[in-house]
Order: structure tokens, then sequence, then C-alpha cells
């Protein structure tokens, strides 16, 4: 492991001031579980830290529960124990321990303890303190181990300074409706080891997510990073964050986030939602590093890949990466809008086909640039699948330096790379290309579209001007051919 903060905050001494707290933590077995064995539970979290456990060696048994997994413990032990009331008639209490604020994406110290944040009925905090309340009022976190207890009985969060231990994640995907989560400071995580867990995760009704002026969350990608993304090599969470099930009018803005491993934003059962403002820097990965074979180190690095959502907006946003800047697998009536993108493969729909859900519907990109991309505007669906593609527009898009396809509508298209041989189960109808102007590269197509036999219908351009493309446009629908001069 690449660095460790231990979760032994729960000594003797402070053993003395905490208590079970069931009612926040019982929504899952591996709680459940704890709290059926709160005894032995509390013996165990008391000395628990990450680096004393291998695998399932030195787990207690309940943690099968848990699937054996170091994460979820971790979880279990900081959620389960909070603060008792105190004793005094003061109406604010500082909080035992705190983690000072970081200014330069440093090693995190192996010897952080993950300090108890205090708890008392008033929505003031002592100075350099930490105060959670049960009654809604401002909590202020400065440890990883105070976000739980945080989330259960906060709506105006802020996570402080956030060192986040390996194994663990900033769990925000039940926040109480109307909460507002703010990120101060540099949020940084230590390296895991693993891809199967999520570093951040968001999820509430009318919620929103922001951060304080100067704010950094950085995703440790140069741990990472080998040239393979998500294909292999170096074990990486999936994605970075994920937001799941966020409704009813609630907005993630103003976060600038760098140094993501693999995919950022994974955006599934959504609605309703606008994503703004937003500063996404992966650019560190462009260079080659040791291990990536003088490949860029970062792979797979999308920015917002978002299915079954709808009522969706994602707009005023900066994306260096390298991989799509967008990307809609399945979806209805999503915006997207004032975007720049570079870097990347450009701004997709798909691809389409294989996956649970297959439609994507009433899609708008305008008023965006793309470049130092591969691709412009990009539609792609899964060979030998079935699905549906209808009703998308790209407008007002000004594309520079596309080294592969200004706009690319393919369906041949495998990860491992097209077959060249298109198959017609993904119907694709109704697309609009307006005001799609700008330049491709000497090794550059203008225009590929390469649809299957009856599967592609009505594509209009109007205003489409892509040149300087080295090799020849191909296009087999329309049947006028290829758009622009």
């Amino acid at each position: 492991m690449r660095s460790i903060i231990a979760f032994s905050s729960l000594v003797t001494a402070v053993l003395a001031g905490v208590q079970l707290n069931p009612r926040d933590c019982s929504h899952d077995n591996c709680l459940r579980a704890f709290i059926a064995s709160s005894a032995n539970a509390a013996t165990f979290c008391a000395t628990f830290t990450t680096a004393s456990v291998t695998a399932t060696t030195g787990l207690p048994s309940y943690a099968t529960q848990c699937s054996n997994l170091v994460s979820r413990v971790s979880t279990a032990c900081s959620c389960l124990f909070t603060p008792a009331p105190s004793p005094s008639s003061s109406s604010t209490r500082a909080s035992t321990t705190t983690t000072s604020s970081t200014t330069s994406p440093s090693p995190i110290s192996s010897s952080t303890t993950a300090s108890v944040p205090s708890s008392t009925s008033s929505s003031t905090s002592s100075a350099g303190g930490s105060t959670v309340s049960s009654s809604g009022s401002p909590c202020t976190c400065t440890a990883f181990s105070q976000i739980a207890p945080a989330v259960a009985s906060c709506t105006a969060i802020t996570l402080q300074g956030i060192a986040v231990p390996t194994n663990s994640t900033i769990d925000l995907s039940k926040l109480k409706t109307n909460s507002v989560v703010t990120f101060a400071g540099l949020t940084t995580f230590a390296f895991t080891n693993s891809s199967t867990f999520n570093p951040i995760e968001f999820g509430g009704a009318n919620v929103t997510v922001t951060s304080a002026p100067g704010a950094i969350i950085d995703g440790n990608g140069q741990a990472y990073w080998d040239g393979q993304g998500s294909n292999g090599g170096v074990p990486k969470p999936d994605h970075f964050i994920v937001v799941n099930k966020l409704t009813a009018g609630s907005v993630v803005e103003n976060l600038h986030i760098q140094n993501w491993p693999t995919h950022l934003f994974s955006i599934s059962s959504c609605s309703n939602v606008i994503m703004r403002n937003l500063l996404l820097d992966n650019s560190a990965g462009d260079a080659p590093n040791a291990i990536s074979d003088g490949l860029p180190a970062a792979h797979n690095s999308d920015g917002f890949d978002l299915s079954t959502s709808e009522n969706f907006t994602i707009t005023n946003n900066i994306v260096y990466n390298q991989d799509d800047c967008v990307a809609i697998t399945s979806g209805n009536n999503v915006t997207v809008s004032n975007m720049y993108c570079s870097g990347g493969h450009g701004m997709s729909i798909g691809s389409v086909g294989g996956k649970s859900n297959n439609n994507v519907t009433n899609i708008l990109f305008t008023n965006s640039q793309i470049v130092n991309s591969q691709n412009g505007a990009r539609i792609k669906s899964n060979f030998n699948t079935t699905g549906f593609i209808s009703n998308v527009t790209y407008s007002n898009i000004a594309v520079r330096n596309i080294s592969i396809y200004g706009i690319d509508v393919q369906q041949d298209y495998l990860n491992g790379g097209p077959t060249g041989i298109p198959s017609n189960g993904v119907i694709i109808s109704n697309l609009l290309f307006q005001n799609l102007t700008g330049t491709a590269g000497a090794s550059a197509q203008d225009y590929y579209i390469l649809c299957g036999s009856g599967s592609c219908s009505n594509f209009v351009f109007n205003d489409v001007a892509i040149t300087g493309g080295g090799n020849a446009s191909s296009c087999n629908y329309p049947p006028t051919g290829c758009p622009g001069p």
C-alpha cells in the first residue's frame, strides 16, 4: 500500500466518550452484523487498522457479512461509533482530534489518526473543531471517520481537507433531502489496490454538492496510471465518482477535480439534475510514465458517463482528459452545453448495445468546443447488438486539431477495435448536425459514417464544414454521401 491511515481513534480513552449508534448504521447486512456483535465490535474497532488486515486475516467471523472486504469493515467501524452527548451545559464542544488541511498533494502520512466528531444540539462550532448535529445544523468534518455520522445527522456538511484512507469511500449516497455538501481545502485519496470500490458516491433528492474557493479533489491518479486504464495492469477504481439516484433538482457545481485514475463520473438512475461549472483536469496523465510503454499514462479517463437518466443538464464545464469528454449510453432528454473538451475522444453517444438499457433519445450537444481530440461528434453502436438512438442534435460545435474523425457514426464498434463490418441491430434515426465546423489533422478523416443495412435514417447536415483531414472521408449513408464542401 502506498499510504495507510489508521482507524485507531477508538482507543480506551476515547471509548469512554462514544456510544453505539445502530439507528444510523443498520442499512445493510455488514453493519447489522457488527450491531449484533456490538461488544466484540467495540473491542475489535478500538484497535482495528487497515494495516493489520491482509485479505481475511485478522477479521472477525462476523465480517463474512461484509464479504471480508476491509473497506466495508472500516466503514462499519467508523459508522457505528458516534460521540456520546456531552453532560456539559455548554452548547459547543471541540472535536477530540482534527487533521489539518494540506495545500499540496503530498503523500498521506501513515500515522494520521482518524478523529471522532463532537456532537451538540447547537449549530455553533468551536474554533478548529467539528460539529455534527442531529438537528441538521451545519457540520464540519476534518477527518474521514466523521463523514458517516455527519451524513446521518446533518443537512449542511463541509468536508475540510479530508485525507481518505485506503479502501475507503466518501459515501454521500444517502444524503438527506435538501442537503448541501461543500468540499473545502485539498481532498486526497490513499492508494487502493482494487478495482471494486468507488472513491466517492453521490445520491439524494434536491441536494447540492459544491466546493469552497480554491478547493481541489485529487484522485491520486499517478499511483494507478500505467497506460492501460480499466483494460488491465494496476487495479484501479472503475469510476472515481458514482452518481446514482440523484434527483429532484439536485446540483453538482463548482468542483475542481484532478488526477482521477480512470473514468470520472458514472451517472445512472438520475433525473432533474444539473452538473455545472466544473473544472476537470486530468492533463497530468497525457505524458507517458515508466510503465505505460510510451503511451499516455492515463487511459479510459472519461469525463461524464451517463446512463438510464433523464432531464439531465451538463453545462459550463472544462474537461482535460484522454477519453470521451461525455459519453451517453442510455437516457432521455439530456442537454450538454457550453463545454470545452480537450485531449479526449470527443462528445459521444455510446457505445450503445449489449447493456441493460440501450435506448438514447432527445439529446442536445450545443455551443461547445472540442480541441486536440481524437474525434469531434461521435455516435457508436456495438457490433451485433440491439438498441435505439433517436433525436440527437449537435449544434454550434467548433472542433480543432481532430486526429481521427471530425464526425463519426459507426455501427461496428468493439472496445478492442472496430470490425469494419457494420451490424444493423441498433436503429439510428433523426440526427441533426448544425453549424459544426473546424479542422482535422493530416492523419484524420473529416467524416466517417458506417451504417448497417437499413438501420440509419434521416440524417440532416446544415452548415457543416470540417476541413484539413489528410485521409479521404467515407460515408455509406446518407445516399448523397458525406457532408461538407
